[in-house]
């Protein structure tokens, strides 16, 4: 269950813009996250971590973000996301 305090769609997929591409923030409130954030298969996704820390399981492998780091996730993956921070 994801739990979010706020999200920010910055750009939606629109004709003659990007048709596949949706970037948004979101902020997850403490202890929160969610075990299956994707449900599309094709989808991939980049995570960029702006404050706090991030606990990123992909693929059985626990991986923790901090301010500034960045992942790129391929389609198809298992992963999980929680906030590990206050």
């Amino acid at each position: 269950m994801l739990k979010a305090y706020h999200l920010w769609v910055l750009a939606r997929p629109l004709s003659g813009f990007a048709q596949t591409f949706s970037p948004y923030i979101v902020k997850v409130g403490p202890t929160g996250g969610s075990n299956q954030p994707e449900q599309d298969p094709q989808a991939e996704a980049v995570l960029f971590v702006v404050e706090g820390e991030l606990s990123l399981t992909l693929a059985g492998r626990e991986h923790v973000l901090t301010p500034g780091g960045y992942t790129f996730i391929p389609p198809a993956s298992d992963w999980a996301v929680r906030n590990t921070s206050g």
